[in-house]
């Protein structure tokens, strides 16, 4: 079996991860092959702690040089959607692989649907992200929806499509089964926690990349964006008491999304003129899991403000395995896994004023006696196990 995802995103590294080392474990397999990003293997080797894959388990291949190049300059998401897939029957046909894995699906939507890939080499399975919800666009609701709908359909043409994985939601899936009267063509996956990396990196609770305090940190984790949530926080911490202003931190850990990054410099310097006793912590880098590890031992709560209503969130693992309450919206896939497993706080209403209120009430309450029942019972749901041994089998 192959699996083929070429992003080279936290996460999309984290699930080649979690499959290779399940095959590592799992020896009875036979071998699994990747189609990866070069750049990826570096923090496979990180996270792995293994610096060269015995090929007979699992075997890498990087696309050439100039196929990158081709994919990157591509005229539009539909032409890149095109070249990625025809660069994957190639490889199908040269391994002669049956069983094909696409860890982002949504990039092949509309290929997978083209007449001349309904007669595909291998069967194909893939994850889908965020199916039919609203991504936080300013696109209305109704609108994407109908879009990712359409989508749905333009894909199901293809034959040789056995399963859609949608991540941390039985009950989307089951209701897209009725609708295409098919009892297991979508299937809930658990959306995986690297709880071995965190177990092997949490020997201190000392953090490499933040320098102590006593204050109570409050941390926004992943890719800085409008759909992440950060002008909902910054407009958020304006409203807040000049009490908790001065006994509180923010920590913004991740890269901006380009298109988002003039605004986003632009804001925070506004913010630290209007509240300028609020220390606000920037790391505008990829962080190695190692400091990813320290960084969540060393906060206090996180920040999901996300904008979107239905996609599922790793940051929710990470927090959840280092006993650290979220707050974020109600609505939505992250609303009702936060409620459900009592992640944190979960508001009905989100807009600035409430986000403010919720920072201040959570500084006010006692953070080292907050319940964390949920979040082990969410760790322990949410295994690499589960993850891949759903995925995989027939």
């Amino acid at each position: 079996m192959l699996f083929f995802d070429l992003e080279t995103l936290g996460h999309h590294i984290e699930y080649l991860y979690h499959i290779i080392d399940y095959r590592l474990k799992n020896t009875h397999h036979p071998r699994f092959i990747f189609v990866m990003h070069p750049d990826v293997l570096p923090y496979l080797h990180q996270l792995t702690g293994i610096d060269k894959f015995n090929p007979n388990s699992v075997k890498i291949i990087h696309p050439r040089q100039r196929d990158l190049n081709s994919l990157q300059k591509a005229s539009s998401p539909l032409r890149r959607s095109e070249l990625e897939f025809s660069l994957l029957h190639k490889i199908l046909r040269a391994y002669n692989v049956r069983r094909c894995y696409l860890l982002h699906f949504n990039r092949f939507q509309f290929s997978v649907g083209l007449p001349r890939f309904k007669k595909f080499p291998a069967k194909l399975r893939g994850i889908l992200f965020n199916p039919l919800g609203d991504n936080g666009s300013y696109i209305p609701f109704s609108i994407t929806k109908f879009r990712k709908c359409l989508q749905l359909l333009w894909c199901l043409q293809n034959r040789q499509l056995e399963h859609l994985y949608i991540l941390n939601n039985s009950t989307l899936a089951e209701k897209l089964n009725k609708r295409i009267f098919c009892s297991r063509f979508f299937i809930s996956l658990p959306d995986p926690i690297l709880t071995s990396v965190h177990s092997r990196f949490q020997t201190s609770n000392r953090c490499s990349i933040l320098p102590p305090s006593d204050k109570c940190r409050y941390l926004l984790f992943g890719s800085i964006s409008r759909r992440k949530g950060i002008f909902l926080l910054f407009e958020a911490l304006k409203y807040l008491p000049a009490n908790i202003v001065e006994n509180i931190e923010i920590i913004l850990a991740g890269k901006v999304v380009q298109s988002d990054a003039n605004s986003v410099l632009e804001s925070l310097f506004l913010l630290r003129k209007t509240v300028p006793n609020l220390h606000i912590e920037y790391l505008n880098h990829f962080l190695s899991y190692q400091d990813l590890s320290g960084l969540f031992s060393n906060v206090d709560c996180v920040l999901v403000p996300y904008l979107g209503n239905e996609s599922s969130s790793g940051v929710l693992g990470h927090a959840a395995f280092h006993n650290k309450p979220v707050i974020g919206p109600a609505r939505g896939l992250i609303g009702h896994l936060i409620t459900s497993y009592q992640l944190g706080i979960a508001l009905n209403r989100f807009d600035p004023r409430d986000l403010a209120t919720a920072i201040a009430g959570f500084y006010k309450s006692n953070p080292s006696y907050w319940d964390t029942s949920g979040m082990e019972l969410y760790v322990k749901e949410h295994s690499s196990f589960q993850f891949v041994h759903k995925m995989i089998k027939n």
